[in-house]
């Protein structure tokens, strides 16, 4: 199979005096001894400025007490280089965001280094970039606690956006009143709140607050609640209007932020809800039919990190005019083989009309990616860029950028389960006849039912009819070499499995069943068809049929592969 990607490698030496005896350890497969890359996860934020590309990597660096230094990278001839230790204490993040077109950054610091449960907390910061490629960093926030999540919205319309925050008890309000000049409104006693957004989910172009709970405790439930648009006025808690509430099932999970698409093209924005209960995070999608009509309709078991926090992006990576959604993966998830190779299929979850599945082809990264390893997803350019942090021996940090390359969906997609409103074809026969049959030049409709192990057509164009009418066990081939040749697969037939060669093809229905292809580049083929009673299915060509099966590229692999989608019904 050739390589679905593409990646860069840089190796960058961050200045660090040791504070413990085993910081300069390797890191082991059994030992998890220097998190110092882990934990800097959902921090981290990359972006694009006036033509140079940057790093800031936050959150536990070097996992010391209290807190640590940020570190500003910037790429120059194509390589990641440390500009600058920030002269700033940061703790860990969740969820920066970006303030404005300039790319500045709110940060929120959780502080989680400092002091014990329920943490001291920290501040809200902006860093700015100057022509100098130079870190501002101005400090929002008054108050050190907790600041658990944040969202950005110019709420008195005078072109700044203002900022929000929640901290489990209280709820915050910064006004920009000028250039990165901020001005404390409010603080409203909102109850547990761990997570806030800001969109428009009535489709008025004027946007609701939606705020979600943490689990349930201290007589709070976990749960989400939409409030009325009418924000400009907001002051105290007793002014949000609820509209829609919705209680999780899990009260042992909490919310943990908020994010907006309109997945279905119906007009109205869809929400994202990520749900964390110590290393146990999820994905929550709901579907937006209008007039607050919410429904639940995919839920998605994201990659187990050091800490609870994951990130994730909406990406188009299909460039099918949807957004899909990539999750950020750490070390020791689904994410890494048992060869220390990223399996990044596993973070991508392709968007099609509102539901969403994993992306069934293989893009396994060559090279160990165990090192106290975190890998995040960023759009650069207009294309998906994973970006792999790690750290085997510090002080040296690796940097590995890798694009994948994303086929589109597949045409023709099967079903966990046959359409019962169809008949499900049945051997006539227990066993398949041995010898070869062979067919006239004229147009032949072939039916694979056991009266022959080898089926070839002469001259003419044939439709072989493969279905589970072939007896049990039944191990039959065809060849066809001449004229223009289908190979039609009716529906609610089973396929157990396959194996693609980039010509020849092998299909294992149910109950053993075995047909060869030989040739198989040179058939098209019909899916959920029946030429003998009239029913038209699809028309797909070798390399459609194959990606069907999750297997990319057939006519240009090297050897065989086995379709990753196995064990469905053709419907």
């Amino acid at each position: 199979m050739s390589k679905n990607y593409t990646l860069t490698q840089s190796f960058v030496d961050v200045p660090y005096t040791s504070n413990r005896d085993d910081r300069t350890d390797k890191w082991s497969d059994s030992g998890t001894k220097n998190q110092v890359i882990a934990n800097s996860n959902e921090g981290t934020m990359y972006f694009a400025k006036d033509q140079t590309e940057h790093i800031i990597l936050t959150g536990s660096w070097f996992n010391e007490d209290p807190e640590v230094n940020p570190l500003h990278l910037i790429k120059e001839d194509g390589k990641w280089k440390l500009n600058n230790t920030e002269d700033i204490l940061i703790g860990y993040m969740n969820g920066p965001k970006f303030l404005n077109s300039n790319k500045d950054i709110v940060f929120p610091d959780q502080g989680l280094e400092v002091g014990t449960a329920p943490y001291a907390g920290n501040h809200i910061r902006v860093a700015s970039i100057d022509d100098e490629n130079n870190i501002t960093w101005t400090q929002v926030s008054e108050k050190q606690t907790f600041y658990h999540c944040i969202a950005v919205h110019d709420i008195d319309n005078n072109g700044l956006n203002d900022i929000f925050a929640v901290s489990f008890d209280e709820f915050f309000i910064w006004k920009q009143t000028d250039e990165k000049v901020f001005e404390q409104t409010n603080v409203i006693n909102a109850g547990r709140m761990s997570a806030i957004g800001i969109a428009d989910l009535d489709g008025d172009s004027e946007p609701e607050m939606i705020l979600g709970s943490y689990v349930a405790a201290y007589g709070y439930k976990a749960e989400f609640t939409v409030y009325s648009d009418n924000l400009e006025e907001l002051t105290t808690a007793n002014e949000l209007t609820p509209i829609f509430t919705y209680l999780l099932e899990d009260q042992s999970m909490g919310v943990e932020s908020f994010k907006f698409d309109d997945f279905d093209s119906n007009g109205f924005n869809d929400i994202i809800v990520s749900t964390e209960s110590g290393s146990d995070r999820k994905i929550l999608i709901f579907m937006n039919d209008g007039d607050y009509n919410f429904r639940k309709t995919t839920t998605i078991d994201m990659p187990l990190a050091k800490l609870s926090h994951g990130g994730y992006e909406l990406i188009d990576v299909d460039k099918d005019g949807d957004k899909d959604l990539i999750l950020s993966g750490t070390t020791g998830s689904e994410y890494t083989n048992s060869n220390g190779n990223l399996t990044l299929q596993n973070l991508i979850y392709i968007n099609d009309s509102g539901n969403f599945s994993k992306y069934d082809i293989p893009i396994v990264v060559d090279g160990e990616y165990w090192y106290q390893s975190y890998t995040r997803p960023f759009e650069i350019d207009g294309e998906l860029v994973f970006v792999n942090f790690q750290s085997q021996n510090m002080p040296e940090l690796q940097i590995t950028e890798i694009s994948p390359t994303i086929e589109k969906a597949a045409k023709y997609k099967l079903s966990l389960t046959a359409d019962s409103s169809k008949n499900t074809l049945e051997a006539h026969s227990d066993s398949v006849l041995s010898g070869t049959l062979n067919f006239n030049a004229g147009e032949n409709i072939i039916i694979l039912d056991g009266q022959a192990k080898n089926y070839r057509g002469l001259e003419g164009d044939d439709t072989y009819f493969v279905s589970q009418l072939l007896p049990k066990s039944g191990k039959v081939s065809i060849t066809d070499t001449e004229g223009t040749n289908i190979i039609q697969i009716p529906y609610n037939t089973y396929v157990d499995k396959t194996l693609f060669t980039k010509n020849a093809a092998r299909l294992t229905l149910e109950d053993g069943r075995e047909i060869t292809i030989n040739s198989a580049d040179k058939f098209s083929y019909n899916v959920g068809g029946n030429v003998t009673d009239g029913t038209a299915g699809v028309d797909l060509t070798y390399t459609e049929f194959a990606r069907s099966f999750g297997v990319a590229d057939i006519l240009d692999s090297s050897g065989a592969q086995t379709g990753v989608i196995s064990d469905m019904y053709i419907i």
